[in-house]
């Protein structure tokens, strides 16, 4: 596969999540391997549970962008529930051993938050050293 690709199946599993959890929490999984790959491509390591963490932090971002329809030539908007549906991805969608790698459930809502309330940039700054 090509640097930077972001992939998912969809016959099995994103069909899986969008009947359990709606359009949103679909956009919200592809968000938060987006912002890996992006991380991957900074050269940060994306299997690192910060970096995960830091992944659902850029799709909160997103979201927020969305939301506030401040994106150029976007035609996304969101819909009542879209929100919920996002956490509920964070929080449903996970297989064994997800936890240890990606952060517990209150973890990565926390990240998401953050990325939301406080934009890209604030992502960003997380990873910098202190």
């Amino acid at each position: 596969m090509p640097d930077g690709y972001v992939g998912f199946d969809a016959v099995d599993a994103m069909p899986r999540f969008y009947e359990q959890g709606g359009d949103f929490a679909v956009a919200a999984l592809i968000a938060t391997q987006y912002g890996l790959a992006g991380m991957a491509q900074a050269g940060i390591d994306a299997d690192d549970q910060d970096a995960s963490l830091q992944g659902d932090c850029f799709a909160g971002s997103w979201a927020a962008s969305v939301l506030l329809q401040n994106r150029l030539a976007s035609g996304y908007t969101l819909s009542p529930g879209d929100l919920d549906e996002a956490i509920a991805a964070l929080l449903l969608f996970r297989g064994e051993g997800d936890e240890s790698r990606q952060g517990s459930g209150f973890l990565r809502v926390e990240a998401f938050r953050h990325g939301v309330m406080d934009g890209a940039q604030a992502c960003i700054q997380r990873s910098e050293p202190t």
